[in-house]
């Protein structure tokens, strides 16, 4: 399936699926981050993510912090294949990575029901001020790409 028609199914996904904090009507489908509210959806029958960006007021020189959160809304025991270390981001804004690395990049394993697992991203804005698309996978076998946006402010 190709990337842009799964965010166009998740951003519809997350406007459909009743989030506890539905994301403010703008002309724009895609989620702002900008509030630092948790943005939930369900991408698939048993989970239940939410992703929220925890270092509101972004300036260029900040580090950007996101954390997404997994959780199972079934009855039973599920095995979810998911990141390991830190969440996947796809975005043309600037930012530099982080001098930790990681051995694991993926995970499989039990999520009992009601339990949640959380991936957290962290990165330094290089990027000018300006309004930005970025794209966070937590959740593989199916990838879920999750469409944001977000702004950088000046100075």
């Amino acid at each position: 399936m190709p990337r842009q028609l799964l965010y166009m199914m998740i951003a519809a996904g997350m406007v459909g699926c009743g989030s506890a904090n539905p994301p403010a009507p703008t002309n724009d489908e895609t989620p702002n981050l900008d509030s630092g509210r948790a943005l939930s959806w369900q991408p698939r029958p048993a989970i239940v993510q939410t992703l929220r960006l925890v270092s509101t007021n972004l300036r260029s020189g900040d580090t950007l912090k996101l954390e997404s959160t997994l959780k199972n809304v079934s009855n039973r025991t599920l095995d979810v294949e998911r990141v390991n270390c830190e969440l996947d981001i796809d975005t043309t804004m600037q930012m530099q990575a982080p001098l930790i690395y990681c051995f694991a990049y993926s995970m499989k394993g039990p999520i009992a029901p009601g339990e949640t697992v959380t991936g957290r991203l962290e990165r330094v804005v290089s990027a000018p001020p300006g309004r930005y698309s970025i794209a966070i996978k937590h959740l593989l076998n199916p990838d879920v790409w999750v469409p944001a946006k977000l702004t950088v402010h000046p100075r």
